[in-house]
């Protein structure tokens, strides 16, 4: 996660720079073991446009995932929550109850965007409460938080100390959610991926790994669609 393009680094006993754009939108880069890391960055960064391209194509391919029947799941902070209608219009046309999604029968239509302008509104209200909470908690300096639409990328930190974070994640679990945060405020010290980074994200999330290798199994999973059993 950088400001600019995350990807998976392997170096290994070949000859050449190699990327490759996996199912679920990641970058996974191979490279020789001789290789400075900052030659295999400028490499990569300069074949952004290729690889946003080649996202674009395979998101592209990808088959509907549009599920809003009643009973369908979807997540929130983690949890599962099926999707009940009301016997009558309600407002909010959307709302969280301790059991399940309850939608208005007046939005049933308009059920993928009701969801989505939710799921933002949640992820506003906890985000930047949460980046402020963390941030003071571990000494941390940033100019302003903002909402985060990528398709790609969790999360983003700017030169200018602007932390930005995908509103998606307000459906995983807050420990993971956490994880980002702290990853993107960490760059707030160093704006790369270098040893004394990952030691500082190991500071403030001993578990990140875990965290990201999380993000990285089910990050594909992370879109307004129900589930069904």
């Amino acid at each position: 996660m950088t400001a600019q393009l995350d990807y998976e680094l392997k170096q290994s006993a070949r000859r050449s720079i190699g990327i490759q754009i996996l199912a679920d939108g990641r970058v996974a880069v191979r490279a020789p073991k001789w290789v400075s890391r900052a030659r295999i960055h400028a490499f990569v960064m300069s074949k952004s446009g290729w690889i946003e391209r080649k996202r674009t194509e395979l998101q592209a391919q990808l088959p509907p995932t549009g599920n809003f029947e009643p009973g369908s799941r979807f997540w929130h902070y983690g949890s599962w929550y099926p999707l009940k209608i009301a016997n009558h219009p309600i407002k909010p046309a959307l709302q969280l109850t301790a059991d399940s999604f309850v939608l208005s029968p007046t939005h049933s239509g308009l059920a993928e965007a009701t969801f989505t302008k939710w799921y933002k509104e949640a992820a506003q209200f906890y985000f930047e409460d949460r980046v402020a909470k963390l941030a003071a908690e571990h000494g941390f300096r940033y100019k302003q938080f903002k909402l985060s639409n990528a398709k790609h990328s969790w999360g983003a930190c700017t030169s200018t100390g602007a932390i930005r974070i995908n509103w998606r994640l307000v459906m995983v679990a807050p420990d993971i959610s956490d994880y980002v945060i702290c990853h993107e405020l960490a760059h707030t010290v160093h704006m790369n991926h270098s040893a004394k980074f990952w030691a500082l994200v190991e500071k403030v999330c001993p578990e990140w790994q875990r965290h990201r290798r999380w993000l990285h199994d089910n990050g594909a999973q992370l879109v307004v669609s129900g589930r069904r059993d």
